[in-house]
């Protein structure tokens, strides 16, 4: 795991000629550029294949790292994608595509060995990460979404590409043991952080240790952790035994690693991690990856 973990983490990352992008993709390309510099979201865009999309803000650039990606992309708008995956038509419904180019696209959770494991999944956002483990052959996949919104559009993909009988999508927060209030019409994304709102409706919160008792979490499971801050609590929180039912983990950490991979670490784990990657308009996050043997 070692030699693809570094891998990994040093590979250099493509630079994409965006004005060529913009110009083969969008027929009004010029006013696509105009109006994402000056950031006059929403907006409509002319693509060259004749057809027209709502673009908004969080879309722009994941549609054109998507479309002229390695993806086959079947076809494409502002609500739907259509693609081939290993000879598979899937179908994903979304406010966006920037997840996808996470796992689909940089198959940066292929390090992870799901084949024949259960995984837990926390941050299952629109469904495109326990889709994907399950198409990598994991044996279930208990996947977490807090948002309503998101979860309901999650449950509508995994039906949709018929893997309901691998993933079990729980309406859930994760962390620690508790509830929290969302308005239901939230148009949350992938980068929302989950924070009590006072009013709406009530949302469990589960720490690691409820979740591997009540989902009966077996030894060598698979952790997969995106959750925009959970992940403190998630692992801090936890007990040896509990972590020691998993022997790997992938965790996003947008607040700094030291702490995450000392208590790791100290469980019985080696861990390697990346450096934050900082971005003026993005908290500065990196991954952590644990494993056992």
């Amino acid at each position: 795991m070692i030699a693809e973990l570094n891998a990994l983490i040093q590979r250099p990352k493509d630079k994409l000629n965006l004005l060529c992008m913009y110009y083969k993709t969008f027929g009004n390309y010029i006013e696509v550029m105009r109006n994402a510099k000056k950031r006059n979201y929403p907006f409509e865009a002319r693509l060259r294949n004749g057809k027209s999309m709502r673009i908004d803000k969080h879309g722009l650039t994941y549609f054109i790292v998507l479309y002229y990606s390695k993806l086959k992309v079947i076809d494409i708008n502002d609500e739907t994608l259509q693609f081939e995956f290993d000879g598979r038509r899937l179908t994903i419904h979304g406010p966006n595509y920037a997840a996808l180019k996470t796992s689909f696209v940089d198959h940066d959770y292929d390090v992870l060995n799901v084949n024949s494991q259960t995984v837990i999944d926390v941050g299952a956002n629109v469904g495109d990460t326990p889709i994907y483990f399950a198409l990598r052959g994991a044996k279930r996949v208990i996947a977490f979404e807090p948002f309503p919104t998101l979860y309901y559009l999650a449950k509508r993909n995994v039906e949709e590409n018929g893997l309901s009988d691998k993933i079990t999508l729980v309406n859930a927060g994760c962390g620690k043991d508790g509830t929290v209030r969302i308005k239901p019409d939230q148009q949350a994304n992938a980068g929302s952080k989950l924070v009590d709102q006072s009013e709406g409706i009530e949302i469990p919160t589960y720490s690691l240790n409820t979740i591997v008792e009540k989902f009966n979490v077996e030894d060598r499971s698979v952790l997969k952790v995106d959750c925009e801050g959970c992940e403190y609590d998630l692992i801090g929180n936890a007990s040896e035994d509990v972590l020691k039912k998993f022997n790997q983990m992938i965790i996003e950490y947008h607040d700094g690693y030291s702490s995450l991979v000392r208590k790791l670490r100290g469980s019985g784990f080696r861990v390697k991690h990346t450096m934050p990657k900082r971005d003026k308009n993005f908290p500065a996050v990196g991954y952590i990856y644990a494993w056992r043997d």
